[in-house]
């Protein structure tokens, strides 16, 4: 499973949620707003050694920063092209 870590003001969230919209992929993750969960936040500082950078996409038990990698990951795997802007 893919779990995606976010919050809503990031615009580097935006535009990975963005790009899941336009897979049409939504489906395929799961969704843990790191502002909404106290058990989100914990977990991503525990995946980033203390820090709570998002986006973070975690795949299985890797964790992947960056919205541009993680779009690539993601039109890679899915198989489809997306916008990215």
């Amino acid at each position: 499973m893919l779990t995606l870590y976010y919050y809503d003001s990031c615009p580097f969230c935006r535009r990975v949620i963005r790009a899941i919209d336009e897979l049409g992929i939504r489906g395929q993750l799961q969704y843990r707003n790191i502002h909404e969960s106290r058990e989100a936040a914990s977990e991503i500082r525990h995946y980033q050694n203390g820090r709570s950078q998002v986006p973070m996409l975690l795949i299985g038990t890797v964790p992947m920063l960056e919205s541009e990698d993680i779009i690539a990951y993601l039109r890679e795997r899915f198989g489809q092209k997306a916008a990215s802007h």
